[in-house]
């Protein structure tokens, strides 16, 4: 490992936004094959998806102190993630804080919003994965097609007027911390940004009954 990972792990601790950051850098799914052949992720959709959580204002300024957390922990920002992947999703499955998080905002989330985290937990496995942003025709496609799918089951299940649109359950998605939009790039220089499932969050998708009660609406 080239930096000193307690230090990292001590200088997000206490603050969600910093812990989720270092969660999606450490998960971001381009590969060591692509970076060392100089494909590197700029990690801005990382912001994005903190914007969305936590509104623009608190997540620009701790994304930019997160920058500064990872350099002076010694890893480099671009692509140090690599030597964190494992560590991180360590701590994380010992120090639940994202876990929690997730279960607090899931129970006060109006209920069209824990419809579509309902039906995201049961078709996961059959969930688009890959956003309009990615740039390849026939993903595009195919994605179009399953978020259709996904949107209909949404649509019988609970009456859904007017039928929710991608915009909507990605967000709600996204928001409630079950997925994150991160940058891949492949070794042939194809970029996707796939959505992510949270791994911290396997148990609650697999249990999602408990956390989510859908009796009276279907």
């Amino acid at each position: 490992m080239t930096g000193n990972f307690k230090k990292l792990i001590e200088s997000v601790q206490g603050d969600i936004i910093l812990t989720d950051a270092l969660y999606q850098w450490a998960n971001t799914p381009t590969g060591t094959t692509a970076t060392d052949n100089g494909k590197i992720p700029k990690h801005g959709l990382i912001l994005k998806n903190l914007i969305v959580r936590y509104g623009k204002e608190r997540a620009d300024t701790c994304f930019k102190n997160f920058v500064k957390i990872v350099e002076d922990a010694g890893f480099t920002f671009e692509s140090g993630y690599h030597d964190a992947t494992l560590l991180v999703n360590e701590y994380l499955n010992l120090n639940p804080v994202l876990k929690l998080q997730t279960l607090y905002m899931l129970a006060s989330a109006p209920a069209k919003d824990q419809h579509i985290v309902y039906i995201y937990a049961k078709f996961k496995d059959q969930w688009f994965q890959h956003s309009l942003g990615s740039y390849y025709d026939d993903n595009r496609e195919n994605s179009k097609k399953t978020f259709k799918k996904f949107s209909g089951i949404l649509k019988i299940m609970f009456d859904s007027e007017p039928e929710p649109n991608r915009e909507d359950i990605t967000r709600a998605l996204i928001e409630l911390g079950f997925i994150n939009e991160l940058e891949w790039i492949t070794s042939s220089n194809n970029e996707f940004r796939p959505y992510i499932f949270s791994s911290y969050l396997e148990d609650i998708a697999k249990n999602i009954d408990r956390y989510v009660n859908i009796k009276g609406a279907i």
